[in-house]
């Protein structure tokens, strides 16, 4: 006999689905594997009976094992049913994935032409084109054209969704009834729907340049302390080179600050006071130099104290908070514009 079966009524195929969808782990329960030839589409079989759960008709083959086989699984594979991924989808059949993926805070990724309106603090709206749906277990939601790594729309966690079928298009609208948003995609195509339980436990190793941990200094000067204010970046020394940002404080003193994205040293010491020195002699007022660094290597501090200059700690990880609090301000300032 094949390992491999058509289910003989929809009532069948709902009951396999709900299995899969409601299915914690994989620890208990077999391993699903789709044949080659049915990769087209992941759960199924053919049916043209009505069923609440799958909407009016399917009229697509999916095949579903009859034989599978146990094995071990590692601790990312735990808690991750089985995928399901539609081509080409009936607007019917892609409303079924999203309902269910949306009640079981799986993830989605829908592929399709549509038209995007957001109402809230501003108004916009995006023509008709290609775009990707991201719906993340959260209920987050991001909206991304063909290029650009930005979202053109987007809405934060904790949104409530309604999905409907009409006689032309398929509507998933994200709300925050509290803020007063709403985004709503009308997708008159749909080319994919994919539908993920992911499970990530991975820890986050975050790695900044001193570039960026200077841009996000520019962007957030009391990062250095409050009352900073920058004058410019990457200031001509002459001989003793480049430093990173040169300003005031709030006393008026000028203060150099040098950038290390790792612990600084005994070199970095001896950099920022030929700096210190190079400026000394053409300026008539206070002067303060400022290493910023994660943190500082051992003995490198009596060095700094005998030399008169600062330390200020700050980590890559708050920069790259800073420069994406920035990134999420644009978009935000873009949306009230529109």
């Amino acid at each position: 006999m094949s390992p491999f079966f058509r289910a003989s009524s929809s009532k069948a195929v709902t009951r396999r689905i709900g299995e899969i969808l409601r299915s914690p782990t994989l620890s208990d329960k077999p391993a699903i594997r789709v044949p080659p030839k049915a990769t087209r589409i992941v759960l199924c079989s053919r049916i043209r009976n009505s069923a609440p759960t799958l909407n009016k008709r399917i009229g697509k083959t999916i095949w579903m094992p009859q034989r599978v086989q146990l094995g071990r699984q590692s601790l990312s594979d735990q808690r991750t049913p089985q995928p399901i991924s539609i081509k080409d989808p009936t607007l019917e059949e892609a409303a079924s994935v999203i309902r269910r993926s949306l009640s079981a805070q799986r993830l989605l990724i829908l592929v399709g032409n549509c038209r995007v309106e957001y109402k809230g603090r501003a108004s916009s709206n995006l023509d008709w084109g290609q775009r990707v749906l991201i719906v993340k277990r959260d209920g987050s939601v991001l909206v991304h054209r063909p290029s650009g790594y930005e979202p053109v729309n987007w809405q934060p966690s904790k949104c409530v969704f309604r999905v409907e079928v009409g006689p032309e298009n398929l509507s998933i609208v994200a709300a925050r009834p509290q803020q007063r948003e709403t985004l709503s995609l009308f997708f008159n195509r749909v080319l994919s729907v994919d539908s993920y339980d992911l499970m990530d436990v991975g820890g986050f190793n975050l790695y900044v340049s001193e570039e960026q941990m200077k841009e996000a200094i520019l962007a957030r000067p009391e990062l250095v302390e409050n009352g900073f204010h920058p004058l410019a970046s990457e200031k001509n020394l002459g001989e003793a080179g480049f430093t990173d940002i040169v300003g005031e404080d709030s006393n008026g003193n000028f203060v150099v600050v040098e950038i290390k994205r790792n612990p600084a040293g005994r070199e970095s010491a001896l950099q920022l006071n030929r700096y210190m020195n190079s400026i000394r002699k053409n300026i008539g007022r206070g002067l303060r130099g400022i290493i910023v660094a994660p943190e500082l290597k051992k003995g490198t501090q009596g060095l700094l104290a005998s030399m008169n200059l600062e330390f200020k700690a700050i980590s890559p990880q708050k920069c790259s908070e800073v420069l994406a609090q920035r990134e999420t301000r644009k978009i935000s300032e873009y949306l009230r514009k529109k």
